[in-house]
């Protein structure tokens, strides 16, 4: 009797333990990892009218809603210089600046501090247009904890950027260009206008013989060529993926077995070349240094009223759900 009773006991505690699990992943650690990432980058957005960059086909994915659809197409606009520049109109990274908004205010955790980041050309003049592609953080190296801010675009030159405050003490704000507006004119033209920068080999065997193709994913100016030789034409069986190569020349195009990186060919101008290897990946100069008060009873009643555009964490709480 007694060991029907433990075996009773421990069938229970079994299925309470496994219960207990299943509540954990569901409830805390999707929670915790989705609101982690909302951190590990700089959100960008873009408060201007004017000329998009590119064009959309309506959606015809049923997966996807219209709502869905819109909101990817006008996340994937950006703003582009007005006409193709030189390196002495790129944005130089030594020559802009940034500044802290009320730097003497008192910044407490759970709240935001925001930033004015304005760009200027090779020449030190300020720029009048926007687009370049900015990165903020703000960061303390001793307590090993960062997080990235929202950019947003006023298409002026200048930029706000704003940073949740997740930890009290010191903290140091990071503002680095990734690319020029004009840089990001440049990978856009090659992302339009050349889109096979990287081609593949695809190889055919049959009736004892071996062959290579140019193939990609694109039926492009450069795989088709004088058209003669143009194309096999596949649909990936789960993806409904297209794949594109070079007709061989004398086996059919069902005797494809693999294929390969085969290298990059994009073709660019020696000023386009210039600018993208000017100021790219660079950290702004500027005032950096703010102090964060911990929170107070009056200072948590009044943040827990205050609407926000994404989650507000404070750092030690995240960091415990975050594994860190």
């Amino acid at each position: 009797m007694r060991r029907h009773q433990l075996f009773i006991l421990f069938l229970i505690s079994s299925i309470c333990i496994y219960l207990l699990f299943v509540w954990y992943d569901q409830h805390i650690w999707k929670v915790s990892k989705s609101n982690y990432l909302v951190f590990n980058h700089s959100n960008f957005s873009l408060h201007c009218t004017g000329k998009t960059n590119r064009t959309f086909q309506p959606i015809s994915d049923p997966l996807i809603s219209v709502e869905e659809w819109e909101l990817l197409v006008k996340n994937l606009q950006w703003s582009l210089p007005p006409e193709a520049l030189s390196t002495k109109e790129s944005t130089d990274a030594t020559k802009c600046s940034f500044s802290i908004v009320n730097p003497d205010s008192n910044h407490m955790v759970g709240g935001f501090v925001d930033v004015t980041v304005t760009a200027r050309d090779a020449q030190a003049r300020r720029k009048t247009y926007g687009g370049d592609f900015f990165q903020a953080k703000l960061y303390n190296t001793e307590l090993k904890a960062s997080t990235y801010g929202s950019v947003t675009d006023h298409c002026n030159g200048t930029y706000t950027v704003r940073l949740s405050l997740l930890w009290p003490g010191p903290a140091e704000v990071s503002i680095r260009l990734v690319h020029s507006s004009e840089a990001v004119q440049v990978l856009w033209r090659q992302r339009e206008q050349d889109p096979d920068k990287v081609f593949f080999h695809g190889y055919f065997e049959g009736g004892g013989k071996q062959e290579t193709a140019i193939c990609n994913a694109q039926r492009s100016t450069k795989l088709v060529g004088d058209g003669k030789q143009c194309c096999c034409d596949y649909i990936d069986s789960v993806t409904g993926d297209p794949w594109f190569c070079r007709r061989p020349s004398s086996l059919p195009c069902h005797s494809l077995y693999y294929h390969s990186m085969g290298g990059y060919q994009a073709v660019l101008t020696e000023a386009e070349k210039a600018i993208l290897k000017s100021s790219t990946n660079i950290i702004v100069p500027g005032k950096n240094a703010i102090n964060v008060q911990p929170q107070t009873t009056e200072s948590k009643q009044f943040l827990s009223h205050k609407v926000t555009d994404k989650p507000v964490y404070n750092y030690r709480t995240l960091s415990d759900r975050c594994g860190s």
